[in-house]
């Protein structure tokens, strides 16, 4: 197939139109297909978070439980919070000391400790003679009895006039809770 001159001319200036309107064709529409694919990467973050949000939704009565489960756990912490730290101590280290058989020789408040936000660190100090069951069951009954009582320092030393009873010395901390934070409670 031979082609003239002419022929050849028409051919190159179809291709060259046909290149021109591709090109143009590709400017005009190549940041709208960008823009399509950002939208649709868009949409599907959303579908995501609205899947969530569905999902939130669906558990808010659960938790809407676990709310008030919690306030009223808190509720209770401040309620049973000691508030007068020499008579409520007192009490209890009385109460325990009667269960596990143990006799204190000296008691004497060290004053508060340390202050924190909602509770400042009062602590006592103790000696007692006693022997190993009885100190043990005391010290139990003491860490098991109140999150609020914990053994700060303890020591315990042998008796020459008694190989059975020892000399211990406690310190016992209580956090009590100031008395300005109580009233403010949120249940």
């Amino acid at each position: 197939m031979n082609l003239n001159k002419t022929q050849i001319e028409k051919i190159a200036l179809m291709v060259i139109g046909a290149a021109l309107i591709l090109t143009v064709l590709y400017i005009i529409f190549m940041p709208r297909v960008r823009m399509i694919n950002q939208l649709g990467e868009k949409i599907s973050e959303e579908k995501e978070k609205i899947e969530k949000a569905k999902t939130d939704i669906s558990e808010l009565p659960s938790l809407q439980r676990k709310l008030t489960k919690l306030r009223e756990g808190v509720a209770k912490v401040y309620a049973e919070a000691p508030m007068d730290t020499p008579d409520w101590l007192l009490g209890r280290l009385n109460t325990l000391a009667e269960k596990s058989g143990v006799i204190f020789d000296k008691i004497e408040p060290r004053g508060d400790v340390s202050r924190l936000e909602k509770y400042v660190l009062e602590e006592l100090y103790i000696e007692l003679k006693t022997d190993y069951h009885r100190l043990g069951s005391f010290v139990s009954e003491l860490e098991n009895s109140s999150p609020f009582l914990k053994i700060v320092d303890i020591s315990i030393a042998g008796n020459k006039d008694d190989a059975v009873k020892h000399f211990v010395k406690l310190t016992v901390g209580a956090y009590v809770l100031k008395e300005n934070k109580r009233q403010g409670v949120k249940t």
